[in-house]
């Protein structure tokens, strides 16, 4: 029964963090270059208790981003940017970060930044644009009028499962992230939708809430069976 009432409540532990992944990733539905998370749960054999001397099963849950691209939607905005293929944006915000979410503008200075205000970084560094017609091509190279003026600094990954999320629809490096040649393309007037399926995500969180419930009821009949155990021994 103790082993019931465990594993149970483990189930509806790891339900509570599926339903999180799935609102969050329902929230994102609508926000630019997005990328949804999942998880995956796996078993592993573990030492419950050196006193009752077996083995129970656990859960081990892993949570990673799916980086798939998602669509692409013409907006006709000079300074919207999509990216078609692997990559990101560089962002500046307390170091670099890096982004696919491309819906920038200029500021009052005249720099390229995104929606939240942090600067987007070209080779050379900011990017300031004075002229009055901006033009990007496929290359991420960057004209003011005619003149060239920088190229977007792009980043690309060997092992996408190493970035972190940074808030703000941004991810950062960590040690063990490892760089490689960035050969997207670049197409202005273009934004890349979330790659998150509502009707995909709302058949998982129905799937998730039921199987938690279960694990519910499961751990109230072990409860009650411990009860009722603990009240006949009790008696003897």
């Amino acid at each position: 029964m103790l082993r019931g009432i465990y594993n149970s409540g483990i189930g509806m532990n790891t339900g509570i963090r599926q339903l999180n992944i799935i609102s969050n990733n329902l929230a994102n539905a609508d926000t630019t270059g997005f990328k949804k998370d999942d998880m995956t749960v796996g078993k592993f054999e573990a030492e419950l208790s050196s006193k009752i001397g077996n083995k129970e099963v656990l859960t081990m849950d892993t949570v990673y981003t799916d980086y798939m691209q998602g669509s692409l939607d013409d907006t006709s905005n000079d300074f919207d940017l999509a990216i078609k293929g692997e990559g990101f944006f560089t962002v500046d915000r307390d170091g670099e970060k890096y982004t696919r979410d491309g819906s920038f503008a200029l500021d009052k200075e005249g720099y390229l930044v995104t929606k939240d205000g942090f600067k987007v970084q070209g080779e050379k560094g900011q990017i300031k644009f004075a002229g009055d017609k901006l033009r990007i091509n496929e290359a991420g190279e960057i004209f003011d009028g005619l003149v060239k003026i920088d190229k977007l600094k792009m980043m690309n990954f060997e092992n996408l499962d190493s970035l972190e999320k940074a808030g703000d629809n941004l991810v950062k490096k960590t040690e063990q992230t490892v760089e490689k040649d960035c050969k997207a393309q670049v197409l202005q007037g273009f934004l890349e939708t979330s790659n998150v399926n509502v009707v995909t995500e709302m058949v998982d969180m129905i799937e998730v809430m039921r199987n938690f419930e279960a694990n519910q009821k499961v751990l109230k009949v072990h409860d009650e069976m411990l009860g009722k155990s603990a009240n006949e021994i009790g008696k003897v």
